[in-house]
């Protein structure tokens, strides 16, 4: 077998190894049956969790320790207020698509509802909007707010005027 023949080979085993090694990582769960470590969890075309992943569209990663679930989302969009899917989605394998991106829904009036920014399926940024315009919750998931998981918590009252600032610290950490 020729060099270059030889080495193209060792590093697709390679990848391969270590693609196998990481999925081993996903969905693990304890003797109790508790939900530990990185999860995927599926999503339909409203950003809500779906349990089987022949009903969803797209999904992301999330934590868990014990019943917690640090990534944990509900619906962005609705049938009157559908998901703005960004440029950014990128197709995955079975059509299911990760999230990565800025998600976005408005209200009727056109103004924002709710902004998710997500890197390569994992949270980075929520903003939920009052219906006037003004900025009602801000989460950050960024090193800023500590590590290994904290989030930055901004809470602000309809007229714009900030209501709450803090850092929440999830259990485990």
């Amino acid at each position: 077998m020729p060099i270059v023949q030889s080495i193209l080979l060792s590093i697709l085993i390679l990848f391969g190894v270590k693609a196998i090694a990481q999925s081993d990582t996903l969905n693990k769960t304890n003797a109790d049956g508790a939900r530990y470590g990185w999860w995927i969890v599926y999503l339909d075309d409203n950003l809500e969790a779906v349990k089987d992943s022949a009903d969803a569209t797209h999904y992301h990663y999330t934590i868990y320790s014990g019943k917690y679930n640090y990534y944990n989302m509900g619906a962005i969009g609705t049938k009157k207020t559908p998901v703005i899917f960004p440029a950014s989605d990128t197709l995955e394998t079975n059509g299911i698509k990760l999230l990565n991106g800025e998600y976005k829904s408005n209200y009727k009036n056109g103004k924002l509802r709710f902004v998710l920014t997500v890197e390569n399926g994992i949270f980075v940024d929520y903003k939920e909007y009052y219906e006037n315009g003004n900025l009602n919750t801000h989460f950050k998931y960024t090193p800023e707010c500590g590590t290994p998981i904290h989030c930055c918590i901004l809470m602000y009252n309809e007229d714009g005027s900030l209501k709450y600032e803090g850092t929440n610290r999830f259990p485990g950490d």
